[in-house]
């Protein structure tokens, strides 16, 4: 049967110790065992005698509170006997309950040590109940009218008598608990001084077998540690070398960001100037070759009408184009305008119902900004060509330190762990919010729209550069 491989690991490093090692550990272990039978032992005796000391110390308790009740109950007898006023009788009979509760406490199994208390507890309970009962009787007659012979009872003296008695009995059975109670707590204090010693006993025995174990491997701690701490010394320093290259690539990030977005500034303005004036020229000289040709050749001018149409659609693109290449409304006009005209159009040409909702002003740097529009636009751009959806929900929120842009559309969504390839638009924008600071969450399920919510700082790690130089 192979031997496991914790058990081999232990007898290994148990070779490693030596014998005087494993003698040592050996001793510890029984020492350690043998304090630990001996202080549970000793602990159930605490344990027990505690117990008695408490029961004791409560029967002395519910002696004393007896006596008491049973004289706050003759006071309320005689002092509804005297005036005749039932607010007497409340605490006459709630003393009386207490009384019935205290002599119920003083019951107990008989043993040995208590047969002569029990038979006193007994006679305490005949004389409580007789006196209870006279009192009753008084009362009674009392309540019905017949004074006479509540008056008549208590004449008797028998009530006196049976005070002074139980008073005697109680004083003796509480003196004799009173010694009970001595002995017991006698008991106790050296039932514990035993559970101390035997406790520091093995305490001092273990740790004198520790203490000599360690002298023996305190060389090898002092090793292990020189060790932990060149590693962690070595640690530190990788540490701060990833953080110096993530700032790093954190900066070429924005960098690259900044410079796509200059190209295609650069792209868009030449577009706009040279292929603008281009087409618009082109639109005049096919309006002009219209007007001269439209008595002579009527099927030319029609040809040219349609080419003319084609031209305006070409230039409806470049517009486009140049929208999508660098939106100057984000320049001119602010964020807030530039995403209400991208949102607004995106939902004329494709037919949505639109919940927009826009702050006044969204003080954020042009990086932000553009960060936030690229989202926007390339949501847009995947709800429309992918999602079949037919409402889309944009909202922006502006505090004092962060910027939370949340779109939402009811097409067909998508499994975020699945990811089709080639899906670069979801993967440029996480990586173009978490250059500059932010965090971006896509959620989606089939058959449940796509939602996305982006959190941008107002201001990028790096500033707020413009994008221009």
């Amino acid at each position: 049967m192979p031997i496991p491989p914790f058990l081999q690991g232990a007898m290994t490093y148990l070779r490693q110790l030596g014998w005087q090692a494993i003698a040592s550990l050996a001793c510890c272990v029984a020492v350690a065992a043998l304090a630990m039978f001996t202080n549970e032992k000793l602990a159930a005796l605490t344990d027990s005698q505690s117990h008695e000391v408490l029961v004791t110390h409560d029967r002395i308790s519910s002696l004393r509170l007896l006596w008491l009740n049973l004289l706050q109950a003759e006071s309320a007898q005689r002092g509804y006997l005297v005036k005749l006023d039932d607010r007497y009788l409340a605490p006459y009979r709630q003393a009386v309950q207490q009384a019935r509760y205290h002599l119920a406490q003083l019951d107990q199994p008989a043993t040995p040590d208590t047969v002569g208390l029990s038979r006193d507890a007994q006679k305490l309970s005949l004389a409580v109940g007789a006196r209870l009962a006279e009192m009753e009787l008084t009362l009674d007659f009392a309540t019905k009218g017949q004074l006479e012979q509540a008056y008549g009872v208590l004449a008797t003296d028998r009530g006196l008598a049976l005070s002074r008695d139980i008073d005697t009995m109680v004083t003796r059975i509480t003196t004799h608990e009173s010694r009970r109670l001595g002995e017991q707590q006698q008991a106790l204090g050296r039932a514990i001084r035993w559970l101390r010693l035997s406790m520091a006993t093995g305490t001092l025995l273990i740790m004198a077998m520790v203490f000599l174990m360690l002298q023996r491997l305190l060389g090898d701690i002092q090793q292990k540690n020189r060790q932990a701490q060149w590693l962690e010394s070595r640690q530190r320093m990788l540490d701060e070398q990833v953080q110096a290259r993530t700032r790093q690539m954190e900066q070429l990030a924005e960098g690259y960001q900044m410079d796509v977005e200059r190209e295609r500034e650069r792209l868009a303005r030449e577009l706009h100037d040279e292929l603008g004036a281009i087409l618009t020229a082109t639109k005049m000289d096919i309006a002009w070759a219209r007007r001269q040709l439209a008595q002579s050749h009527p099927e030319i001018v029609d040809k040219l009408g349609r080419t003319q149409a084609n031209l305006d659609q070409g230039i409806q693109f470049k517009r486009r184009i140049v929208q999508d290449l660098h939106p100057p409304l984000l320049r001119t006009f602010g964020l807030c305008e530039a995403l209400r005209a991208l949102a607004e159009e995106c939902a004329e040409r494709n037919h949505w119902v639109l919940d927009l909702t826009l702050p006044e002003q969204a003080p954020l740097s042009d990086l932000a900004s553009l960060a936030i529009y690229r989202i926007l636009q390339e949501t847009l751009n995947n709800a429309a060509k992918y999602a079949g959806a037919t409402q889309v929900s944009v909202h922006l929120v502006v505090d004092g330190e962060h910027a939370k842009l949340e779109i939402q559309d009811n097409g067909v969504g998508m499994d975020l762990a699945q990811l089709p390839a080639g899906t670069h638009g979801l993967l440029g924008m996480r990586h173009r919010v978490t250059a500059i600071g932010g965090k971006i969450d896509l959620r989606s399920e089939p058959g449940q729209g796509l939602f996305t919510q982006a959190l941008i700082p107002l201001k990028s790690a790096s500033g707020a550069a413009g994008l221009t130089g």
